[in-house]
């Protein structure tokens, strides 16, 4: 009778033993997989990197090829022109004004950080652009982006969070500049990174499967 009950302690041990280990190998492909796609960047050449804006959506856009800011020495960037203030109103507008934009592969329901670099001329003034994420404004009218104090200049970065609503999003930024262009560079749209809670919550749950596991065996 010992002999059989210390036979089925020792079974149970391997039992959960095993159910343990598959449990940190299945979490431990579950984080590489979450980190490999977390680090996708959707957006398509985000520094513009070729001879135009291709495969960029542009209007009243234009590739330029100077380097703005000694903290920040970019070979390319994208520089908004829609100067005239009376038509101001329509720079902003993301279907007649000056835009610049691309339709992302995104999976409904995700969440996802966007960032990119903005310089903006010491000299200039009133320029202002605007964020959007499926039609929607995620930023409303930012005044004076990338504008620090009355030095040379310098690139600021702005970050926002959206969620995806269907597979396919639309990224626009449009813009206006009063007096000189307003630069962009540097985008980056991917998919946050799971608050701490989330795995462990998983590790939770799977370690309730090991001991399930163990009873079952037990049983």
């Amino acid at each position: 009778m010992v002999k059989k009950y210390s036979l089925q302690s020792s079974h149970i041990r391997s039992t959960s033993k095993r159910t343990g280990a598959v449990a940190l190998t299945v979490l431990a492909l579950l984080l590489t997989v979450s980190q490999e796609s977390h680090a996708e960047n959707l957006v398509l050449d985000p520094t513009f990197s070729g001879s135009s804006l291709f495969p960029w959506q542009a209007q009243h856009f234009q590739l330029d090829g100077q380097s703005h800011s000694v903290d920040k020495p970019l070979s390319y960037s994208a520089s908004a022109h829609c100067r005239s203030p009376s038509i101001s109103p329509d720079c902003l507008n993301p279907v007649t004004g000056a835009f610049l934009s691309q339709s992302l592969k995104t999976i409904p329901g995700t969440k996802y950080d966007i960032s990119f670099w903005v310089f903006e001329k010491p000299t200039s003034s009133s320029d202002a652009m605007e964020v959007w994420w499926q039609g929607s404004s995620l930023s409303g009218i930012v005044a004076s982006p990338g504008k620090i104090g009355t030095g040379y200049g310098h690139w600021q970065n702005y970050s926002y969070q959206a969620v995806a609503a269907t597979s396919s999003t639309a990224f626009l930024i449009s813009a206006y500049n009063a007096t000189e262009a307003v630069y962009f560079d540097d985008f980056s749209v991917t998919q946050s990174v799971p608050e701490p809670q989330t795995y462990a919550m998983l590790l939770a749950g799977l370690g309730v499967i090991g001991c399930f596991a163990g009873l079952r065996s037990r049983g």
